[in-house]
């Protein structure tokens, strides 16, 4: 797409999105958020790219409504929340200087429109944040998108059985995504909400079973490791009195993941093939000893020769894909922004703080988190905010950590109320 053509479609965009703010306003903030969840999950789709920047504007707008709709409906943010907020949000800043560091390192002709893209779509992101965090202070936000991110898991898990053929690629599941590993990362922050919020036994027993069968099939290692190492916090975590509920939920979840590899020997393959990511991480190793300063620009694409035929792979690391786009000034970048959101959920407390250790070793193995708006991030970014914001109220009293407690359960997330 052109310049031309970009602004014409940016500013039709924008226009009908606008029309369409006025319709989503009125709404609760709960229907405003599952709304946005199916927005950000849309570029994962792999639709036509206009599509994705279309969605990922609407996702903004929307949420940056909550900036001017009903305000009085925002409880007064502690100081703990808005330090963590602030915190979080200058990651985005620090995602924006990668991507000026890394342009600077082109080895190519610099293309300054696209430099304007890139920076454009980590604004979207970092707005599409700041309004879901506010939006959270109006009502919990974690109910919403545990529904539609739980949706698409069961949609893409009866379509592997449906339409095999269509959802299914190198016996892994990709399901209404391009990718298996974006549906195994969608299932292991289904898990993390699940884990380290309160719900009703039912429905987190469902949740787990569900997000262990689709773990299993996308054949997604990080993320089933990371899903088990929740599974222990939860068992940790969780009041001695819900310990043994918990106990249940792990065992049944071994127990499932047992059954399931018995029954289909292929979906072990699956999970112990043979990866492909140690030669792109030797290739960035090798451009990061090559170019310790300056980078190579976004040349994350590396092809190898086996005796077979020449593969295509990416540098499966968020580290190693900032080493090699600006060098060691890129690594610094990316530990920077692993120290913003350590520090930004050590604020709220140790559940937060759970979730964020988990998406940091998730992107140790996977390049996600140098994108500006991308699926993945904006995910995290969502669900970091809302698990954020329920442990901030509940350590207020606004919301009870147990949803069985008495009264105070119609005030409890996770379907607990009308």
């Amino acid at each position: 797409m052109n310049l031309a053509g970009a602004s014409v479609f940016l500013v039709v965009a924008t226009i009908a999105a606008l029309g369409l703010l006025t319709v989503v306003l009125p709404l609760k903030p709960t229907t405003r958020m599952a709304l946005v969840t199916v927005l950000v999950l849309v570029p994962g789709f792999d639709p036509p790219r206009e599509v994705g920047v279309a969605s990922r504007v609407l996702a903004a707008l929307i949420v940056s409504g909550a900036f001017v709709r009903a305000s009085n409906q925002v409880r007064v943010a502690s100081r703990s929340w808005s330090r963590a907020v602030i915190v979080f949000f200058f990651t985005f800043i620090l995602i924006a200087l990668l991507q000026v560091l890394a342009f600077r390192a082109s080895q190519d002709s610099p293309n300054v429109f696209e430099l304007g893209t890139d920076l454009a779509s980590v604004g979207v992101g970092a707005l599409t944040f700041a309004g879901a965090a506010r939006l959270s202070q109006a009502g919990s936000t974690a109910r919403p998108l545990v529904g539609v991110l739980g949706a698409s898991l069961a949609l893409s898990f009866l379509l592997g059985l449906a339409l095999p053929t269509s959802s299914i690629v190198a016996q892994r599941l990709t399901g209404v995504f391009d990718n298996a590993n974006t549906l195994g990362f969608v299932a292991l922050m289904v898990c993390a909400m699940l884990v380290l919020l309160d719900w009703r036994p039912a429905i987190r027993l469902a949740g787990i079973c569900l997000v262990v069968v689709c773990l299993i099939w996308t054949g997604s290692r990080t993320s089933a490791i990371l899903a088990l190492v929740l599974l222990l916090a939860g068992v940790v975590l969780q009041r001695s009195s819900n310990k043994r509920s918990w106990t249940w939920a792990f065992l049944l979840a071994l127990g499932l993941c047992a059954l399931v590899l018995l029954k289909d020997n292929s979906w072990v393959d699956t999970l112990f093939r043979d990866t492909q990511s140690r030669q792109g991480w030797t290739w960035a190793v090798e451009m990061l000893q090559a170019h310790p300063w300056s980078g190579v620009g976004k040349v994350d694409v590396v092809v190898y020769e086996t005796i077979v035929r020449s593969v295509e792979t990416h540098v499966a690391s968020s580290p190693l894909t900032a080493a090699v786009w600006a060098g060691i000034p890129g690594v610094i970048v990316v530990l920077a922004i692993y120290v913003c959101l350590l520090t930004a959920s050590a604020h709220i407390g140790i559940r937060t703080t759970v979730l964020t250790v988990v998406a940091i070793a998730h992107s140790v193995l996977e390049s996600w988190l140098v994108v500006g708006s991308g699926t993945l991030i904006m995910l995290f970014a969502l669900v970091w905010s809302a698990c954020a914001s329920y442990e901030t109220q509940s350590k207020r009293g606004d919301l009870p950590l147990d949803g069985n407690s008495g009264g105070a359960s119609k005030n409890a997330i996770g379907w607990l109320s009308n």
